[in-house]
């Protein structure tokens, strides 16, 4: 499956194409019917609307640019959380498998920790302040 004409061209093309298509336009979400159509994100939606001479209210792109910064910043936060959460969730299975097989503890790692891996020199080094072995 190929990707549209429309979504290929460069900005030239762009703009001489957009010229017939506004002709065409009579919705009023006509920087939405753009962006689609084109396949562009908002801030060159409305840098090219304006070469091309389309009036768009200045509180209309503000809205919608903040709104756009806005997603960003929450998909920025969800996937922080989603790597703390798995982060988490594999330092605990790293733990349940040494507290299980101490000899795994002994065995796992690098030379520059006493043959211990980062991971479990972690663990150790926690485990003793809690008073335990591993």
């Amino acid at each position: 499956m190929s990707v549209p004409r429309a979504k290929r061209f460069n900005q030239k093309q762009k703009l001489a194409a957009a010229r017939l298509w506004l002709q065409s336009q009579n919705s009023e979400k006509i920087a939405k019917a753009y962006r689609n159509h084109f396949g562009v994100d908002w801030a060159t939606v409305f840098r090219e609307l304006e070469m091309l001479g389309v009036q768009i209210s200045a509180v209309y792109r503000e809205t919608v640019l903040k709104s756009v910064a806005a997603q960003a910043e929450a998909r920025k936060r969800k996937k922080a959380e989603n790597w703390r959460h798995w982060m988490a969730s594999s330092r605990m299975k790293t733990l349940l498998i040494l507290q299980a097989t101490p000899a795994a503890a002994r065995h796992m790692g690098s030379p520059g920790l006493n043959g211990k891996s980062w991971t479990t020199w972690m663990i150790c080094k926690n485990s003793l302040k809690l008073g335990r072995l591993v």
